[in-house]
């Protein structure tokens, strides 16, 4: 038997079949997308075996992490900092908060997404969000905080603009 697989459709053939993409006979294609794709799509975590520049793809990172939300931790600092790609990890593991940048930890939106999953996931959340959070459900917390400031932005947004008074010279 040949150590590495020969084609590229060789090599997804193998991936359907449950082979796993950590194995010597996938090395020729771990910067190939669409091996990767197909990879990561039966095991988010084969992500860490993908060149660093699909792993700074997204479209390979959130099909990873839609899979597999522990995923995030082989994705690119600059991806563990997109929004989108951070929500469907917590999706599908609240945990994955963990490993989002600092900003999203301190995202009330993607904390809540966090949240939801698992409840101990709050642990990973900024301070502030904890210190908002405290002594309180979580989820509850967060959804009546997002609810407020949608409620504010949008009265803002509606507001009539104050009126300009007309000065009079006598």
């Amino acid at each position: 038997m040949s150590t590495h697989y020969k084609t590229k459709e060789t090599a997804i053939k193998h991936i359907r079949a449950g082979k796993d993409f950590s194995n010597k006979p996938f090395d020729l294609f771990r910067e190939d997308k669409e091996v990767v794709l197909e990879a990561v799509r039966q095991d988010g975590t084969a992500l860490d075996y993908a060149s660093n520049e699909l792993k700074a793809d997204k479209e390979i990172v959130l099909e990873a992490v839609k899979q597999q939300g522990w995923a995030l931790q082989y994705a690119s600092v600059d991806l563990k900092a997109d929004k989108e790609v951070v929500m469907e990890a917590v999706k599908s593991r609240g945990w994955a908060l963990s490993i989002a940048s600092n900003e999203l930890k301190a995202d009330k939106e993607v904390v809540l997404e966090a949240v939801r999953k698992s409840s101990e996931s709050i642990q990973f959340a900024s301070d502030d969000i904890q210190a908002l959070c405290k002594d309180k459900d979580p989820v509850k917390t967060l959804e009546s905080v997002i609810a407020h400031e949608k409620l504010q932005s949008t009265l803002a947004q509606k507001a009539p603009a104050p009126k300009q008074r007309v000065g009079l010279k006598l």
